[in-house]
């Protein structure tokens, strides 16, 4: 009872370990994409965005005398953080337009947004959305994109959009490790992994990467489930998923099966040798309390067996 009660607490302990790393891995990644959220969000809310996307008539977003100050406004944003971000650009629906902080200007004919994920995404959403991860301008590395609707009106104008490079991201996630060999795994919205250890599974998507049902239905449907065993190939392992936010992005907490079952079986055989050493113990004390109790009764005994025999003068001593 005492083994099987000790089995379930220390689960119980290392299955929160798991989680609360889990967590920790989710808020990193919700925070970092949380800050250009508000970023987006605040550049789509002020008034020369605005006027910029709803002033028609005057050449489009070249043609417009505010489009050096949006420029300037693009440009500053950018540069207040080069590490993170790439681009910020403001897109026109009306005039098919995009302008890119480093001065690029597309017309309509240059980029069809039908055919970009962020704009399906806003559209469907109408709220401030996050890409897929796709391989930055540099090519150097994953980046992704963070997009706000410009409303006026209730009607989308424009969007506006912060294009991330990632690296930063993954450097800080690499840090966060999960008892002595654990690690975190990251997937984007597409269920694509963005973060791994093992720089050659990154960009597999969780399908094709050997989930056992339980773990990938858990991924699939952006769980929030606590510690389970699964296996991904031949290895057995328990992991925890947790969202991050509203992202749709996840994070998986991984543990390898023989250190999470270790704790287990360290804690087992710590009662185990316990709980012989009290049975032992006990059955010493047990042996000695009998010998107190047998040795004056043997005593009474001989002496009864002399006063049948006639010896009236025997003296037996007892002091218990």
């Amino acid at each position: 009872f005492l083994g099987v009660k000790g089995s379930e607490i220390v689960d119980e302990v290392m299955g929160g370990q798991l989680e609360a790393q889990s967590s920790a891995a989710a808020n990193q990644v919700k925070a970092f994409l949380d800050r250009y959220y508000g970023v987006a969000e605040c550049l789509s809310a002020t008034q020369i965005v605005r006027d910029v996307t709803t002033d028609q008539g005057k050449g489009g977003i070249a043609g417009n005398d505010l489009y050096d100050s949006l420029l300037e406004t693009l440009k500053l944003v950018q540069e207040d953080d080069a590490q993170n971000i790439d681009y910020v650009w403001l897109a026109d629906l009306e005039t098919g337009e995009l302008l890119q902080s480093d001065g690029t200007l597309f017309k309509s004919g240059d980029i069809d947004f039908a055919n970009r994920s962020w704009y399906k995404l806003v559209m469907d959403k109408k709220d401030t959305i996050t890409t897929e991860t796709y391989a930055s301008a540099n090519g150097d590395a994953d980046a992704i994109t963070v997009a706000s609707p410009v409303l006026v009106d209730g009607t989308i104008e424009g969007v506006i959009g912060v294009d991330l490079n990632i690296q930063h991201l993954k450097q800080l996630l690499g840090q966060i490790t999960i008892g002595e060999s654990g690690y975190v795994t990251v997937y984007d919205l597409d269920n694509k992994i963005i973060f791994h250890p093992d720089e050659s599974v990154v960009g597999t998507n969780a399908e094709e990467a050997n989930y056992s049902s339980n773990m990938l239905d858990a991924i699939l449907n952006k769980e929030d489930s606590p510690s389970m065993r699964y296996t991904r190939g031949s290895t057995e392992y328990y992991g925890s998923t947790m969202p991050a936010g509203d992202s749709g992005y996840m994070v998986l907490g991984v543990m390898l099966t023989s250190e999470y079952t270790s704790y287990t079986s360290t804690i087992l055989r710590v009662l185990v040798i316990g709980m012989l050493c009290c049975a032992i113990l006990l059955t010493a004390i047990c042996i000695i309390i009998a010998l107190s109790i047998t040795r004056p009764l043997k005593r009474l005994d001989a002496a009864v067996g002399k006063l049948a025999d006639g010896e009236l003068d025997v003296v037996v001593e007892t002091n218990g």
